[in-house]
């Protein structure tokens, strides 16, 4: 999730992992299905709510 928080596409994280871009789709599926997130942009919301985010990548001060 972090990386598509930073803004990878599926073909740009399939090979950062090095692995299939169809594989990449079944686990993002997967991890929608769990939450019963119906897009994106919902499932993003939970993985924030969840702490699946790093902190670091935010913009607050430190």
């Amino acid at each position: 999730m972090a990386l598509f928080h930073v803004g990878l596409t599926e073909a740009a994280v399939a090979r950062q992992l090095r692995m299939g871009h169809r594989t990449v789709q079944r686990r993002l599926q997967a991890l929608m299905d769990e939450v019963a997130a119906a897009t994106r942009f919902q499932l993003g919301w939970h993985a924030a709510r969840a702490g699946w985010l790093s902190e670091t990548s935010d913009n607050s001060a430190s």
